[in-house]
């Protein structure tokens, strides 16, 4: 199965995808994320782990460019990317990046 992996608007191979040296994610966990499973390219609990990871968002104040469905929208095109129509795990994180 291929793993994709999404990186400011880009998807490819997770072992083609780089982050930027600098992102404070790698020195400092300074970011949000969560992580649920997708069956037959459906990501489970949708709305439940969108919400939390909106509500982390603003508890750590990390502004974020993508509204709801706009999340689910790049989420979808990632599974959709993969080659697989069973089980699947999927994560998604955003940072406070380089700034």
């Amino acid at each position: 199965m291929r793993n994709v992996g999404y990186y400011n608007g880009k998807i490819g191979l997770m072992e083609e995808m780089s982050v930027p040296f600098l992102d404070r994610a790698l020195f400092f966990g300074d970011g949000v994320y969560d992580a649920t499973y997708a069956a037959n390219r459906r990501i489970f609990e949708t709305d439940f782990h969108v919400d939390r990871f909106y509500n982390s968002l603003k508890a750590v104040r990390i502004d974020f460019p993508y509204s709801k469905p706009e999340l689910i929208a790049e989420l979808q095109k990632c599974i959709d990317a993969m080659d697989s129509d069973g089980v699947v795990f999927v994560y998604w994180q955003a940072t406070r990046g380089t700034a």
